[in-house]
């Protein structure tokens, strides 16, 4: 079941004229569903218009079966949408030569190895 109802709330404005903060009512839409297995998803537009055309969007796909849930729509590979790489260890990479210098020279030669600590120095 899907619906969309005009909601209203109390939120602080800025006069722009006067400079003087204002309580004033703000009206919204809430447009909400129901997925198969009962959840309730509920998204907050400013107008009505915007609110219809998302609710048609995820009607469509619950009537076609490729519905989502916008949860696991955000899942992440590091969070653990995919069960077999969780816990697994990146593999070991190999420092460059650039990155990890083991010269102890004082001033640096005109043949630098290129390492981030001679470039410095120079």
């Amino acid at each position: 079941m899907a619906s969309i109802k005009k909601r209203t709330r109390a939120a602080r404005r800025k006069d722009a004229r006067t400079g003087q903060v204002r309580e004033v009512e703000v009206e919204y839409w809430r447009a909400r569903y129901r997925d198969d297995g009962g959840k309730e998803y509920v998204r907050h537009f400013d107008r009505r218009v915007d609110a219809q055309k998302w609710l048609d969007e995820v009607t469509t796909s619950l009537v076609a079966g490729t519905h989502v849930a916008p949860k696991t729509a955000r899942m992440t590979v590091g969070s653990g949408a995919i069960p077999g790489l969780r816990g697994t260890r990146p593999t070991a990479r190999v420092p460059s030569a650039r990155l990890a210098c083991t010269s102890r020279r004082s001033e640096p030669s005109s043949a630098a190895c290129g390492c981030r600590r001679c470039d410095r120095r120079t």
